[in-house]
């Protein structure tokens, strides 16, 4: 990973089963706080989501730190904000990073000039009701915005609107159900900032979009989606 100003997304597609087969192998990677959350879910899709997104994280950490796995320490601040270290390096903070899931999706964005939120979403899933959600929570432009797409455009449109809220309360963490009452739309368009935060959205293979909210330097060049195989993942226990 370069120095660039971009944001940097990894994402994981997986099978719960297979993840919760090598639960053993990934538990050792976890700490104290994240072994006793993991035994607290009682739902599989939970233990499957942590599992993944802590395998993720600190494989793409080790490799922009070039360490291992192990020497990737996570932790949170006060505020709640996720923090990594390399161990044994108390100074050597890695960049600011997020992580966000979807139905068999994990991604963790990185970014090194500032903080980051990022949210990710199924546009597939139909057991929401879009147009029901956006009547109740959307402004009238935002409804407007909304409305003028069809079929796959508007569950696109409705999808990047949902992603850039959940990534501006991510990053400010503030109650997301307040910040859904923002307006994010101005003159037929989604701003591209919003509060002093720079805001970015993609949509990857017309299924799953992902919102971007940063508070820092402006980023100079579009985000970087990268896409890792789980198979991948689970190789770099070994490595």
């Amino acid at each position: 990973m370069d120095n660039s100003k971009r944001i940097f997304c990894f994402f994981t597609e997986y099978q719960e089963s297979l993840v919760l087969d090598d639960a053993g192998e990934i538990m050792v990677l976890l700490d104290d706080g994240d072994r006793e959350r993991y035994q607290r879910y009682t739902h599989s899709e939970k233990k499957a989501e942590l599992l993944v997104s802590r395998l993720l994280v600190k494989s793409v950490a080790s490799r922009m730190s070039n360490v291992g796995l192990r020497d990737v320490i996570l932790s949170s601040e006060p505020s709640g904000k996720p923090r990594m270290q390399v161990k044994g390096h108390d100074e050597k903070i890695l960049p600011s990073f997020s992580v966000a899931h979807t139905h068999g999706l994990v991604a963790v964005a990185f970014y090194r000039y500032g903080e980051v939120g990022v949210d990710v979403e199924d546009m597939l899933d139909t057991r929401r009701h879009l147009e029901a959600i956006a009547r109740r929570f959307f402004s009238e432009d935002e409804k407007q915005y909304f409305q003028e797409g069809d079929g796959h455009t508007s569950a696109g449109r409705f999808f990047t609107l949902w992603t850039l809220k959940e990534s501006i309360a991510k990053l400010s963490r503030e109650g997301v159900i307040e910040l859904l009452k923002e307006n994010l739309v101005k003159q037929g368009n989604i701003l591209e900032a919003k509060d002093g935060m720079h805001l970015e959205s993609r949509i990857v293979d017309e299924q799953y979009c992902f919102g971007f909210a940063v508070q820092g330097e402006k980023p100079g060049l579009p985000v970087h989606l990268e896409s890792i195989s789980y198979a991948r993942l689970h190789a770099n226990l070994h490595s």
